[in-house]
């Protein structure tokens, strides 16, 4: 039996210009039949973001993905509730054996949404990942959700398994960790085993001024440094994501060209062995244009 794995998207009301396209790229890369279920989350925040670079709208968010799962490419959305302190509590004390309403960490970034997400997953596996990845699959017949879980079974102390980065070859590169965990989980996108990574709980974490100091991958960094455990990457170099960081996120035809682009299997020589999106225009040969956003 094919072990099942739910996908796990994670998004906020901003950058909604691009949401619609971004849900449809990645769905369209991970391929919606490996996946038991695919969640597309929000941070219920409407004015708490890191880096803010556009104005969000819940309203066309929400509305985005209705259109999303009418359409099949969502099995569902969640909006956390943000109106019942008491389930922000309970699940705050499961995952750091803190009991308090934040929903967010002292550096504003999202915490109560993501774990809201893993906990209502269904699946034996979760691929989480931000909803503004970019992903290229130089191979459709690599299944490289295979490959993740064997890493993730591969030993009894790794918790979680990254996306591999774009690489010049389409060579296998053996999945490790330096000693004593130091590769921290890749919170854009990584897989985990749902009941291993759910036993490790509670997570170390600390409250200052009353908001939580650590994310839950930094939380879950500092344990795999206290309990010898590891976070894998590597991998097979057919299948890899690129990141694009806020700063480019305001030029929506050149990050519309990109993702066109790594669809195509075009990578220019500049992004190699780079986690975020490097480059330019004349780097990835895209003719700017506004009417190629779609």
């Amino acid at each position: 039996m094919t072990p099942t794995v739910s996908l796990i998207i994670k998004a906020s009301y901003q950058g909604v210009d691009l949401l619609n396209l971004q849900i449809r790229h990645i769905v369209k890369m991970l391929e919606h039949k490996r996946f038991c279920e695919i969640i597309l989350v929000f941070d219920p925040t409407e004015s708490v973001f890191i880096r803010q670079y556009s104005q969000p709208s819940k309203l066309l968010a929400v509305d985005i993905a209705e259109k999303l799962l009418h359409d099949g490419i969502l099995d569902k959305y969640v909006v956390p509730p943000m109106d019942n302190p008491g389930l922000i509590e309970d699940i705050n004390e499961r995952w750091f054996g803190i009991r308090t309403a934040e929903t967010h960490t002292i550096t504003k970034s999202p915490l109560y949404q993501q774990l809201f997400a893993f906990e209502i997953s269904s699946g034996k596996y979760v691929l989480q990942t931000d909803a503004d990845v970019i992903i290229c699959r130089r191979d459709r017949d690599h299944n490289y959700i295979r490959d993740m879980i064997a890493a993730t079974e591969s030993a009894h102390n790794v918790v979680s398994v990254g996306f591999n980065i774009a690489h010049r070859s389409n060579d296998y590169c053996p999945y490790s960790s330096p000693s004593n965990g130091e590769y921290v989980p890749e919170v854009r996108i990584c897989l985990f085993q749902k009941d291993r990574f759910f036993s490790l709980r509670p997570f170390p974490n600390e409250l200052i001024e009353g908001k939580f100091k650590l994310t839950w991958y930094r939380s879950l960094h500092q344990l795999q440094k206290e309990k010898g455990l590891v976070s894998l990457r590597g991998g097979d170099g057919r299948t890899f994501f690129i990141h694009p960081p806020n700063s480019v996120k305001k030029d929506l035809p050149f990050l519309t060209g990109v993702i066109r682009k790594v669809e195509e299997n075009q990578i220019p020589e500049i992004q190699f062995e780079h986690v975020d999106l490097v480059g330019n225009y004349r780097d990835w040969d895209i003719v700017s244009s506004k009417a190629d956003i779609l």
